[in-house]
């Protein structure tokens, strides 16, 4: 006669070796993944510590390119330039991270890779959105305490242009060198006059001027 033996159950708690509290959040992440980045911190911490830096200011996602210089991945690692060269060059051989250069900075893709478009024979260039990583320590006082921000028009192809709102003030009329500026009165219609400077009297009239309380 067979005995009844009582299904197990396993808690999680039991697999994972820690309780799973309510709103806890998961990701499906791959285990090659995570081994790679293992083995990367214990063999060249310095590499892994930038690639991580710079994953956690991206935005959240599978990857991306971060716009970064040499001075601020300095100052995220709390290390040398020589050290920055070296990790960014273990990340850039061994797949890790593409670097795309832009001027004094660099444009590196993690998780993604960026193409290089354009007509054979001419220039090619890589367009791409990116994270950008600036450092107040590298900034100039313009860019601190910036002057307030013009506007650029921009139209979608096929689009017109309808213009809305004041237009730019007109421009004071400059002076001819030698000639004394005309005293100008306004009376209670709120029309101008022109005024003699020696006798007083009124010279004639300014046909479609508005002037401001003198």
């Amino acid at each position: 006669m067979m005995t009844k033996t009582k299904p197990l159950s396993l808690k999680a708690t039991r697999t994972m070796g820690a309780p799973i509290t309510k709103g806890h959040h998961f990701a499906m992440v791959e285990l090659m993944a995570l081994e790679g980045l293992s083995e990367l911190i214990d063999r060249a911490p310095k590499a892994a510590k930038l690639i991580v830096s710079l994953i956690r200011r991206m935005p959240p996602g599978g990857g991306g390119v971060v716009v970064v210089s040499r001075e601020t991945m300095k100052e995220l690692m709390g290390c040398s330039m020589p050290t920055v060269d070296r990790s960014l060059k273990i990340l850039m051989d061994e797949g890790w991270v593409q670097r795309i250069k832009i001027g004094g900075a660099s444009a590196l893709a993690i998780n993604r890779r960026v193409a290089w478009t354009g007509p054979r024979g001419d220039l090619q260039h890589a367009i791409f959105d990116a994270t950008v990583i600036a450092s107040r320590s590298e900034q100039d006082a313009v860019a601190l305490n910036p002057p307030p921000a013009r506007q650029v028009p921009i139209l979608e192809q096929g689009e017109e242009p309808i213009p809305t709102g004041d237009g730019i003030d007109p421009p004071s009329q400059r002076l001819l060198d030698g000639v004394e500026p005309p005293v100008v009165v306004r009376d209670r219609e709120g029309q101008e006059w022109e005024v003699d400077k020696t006798t007083g009297e009124l010279q004639g009239r300014l046909p479609g001027v508005v002037a401001e309380d003198r």
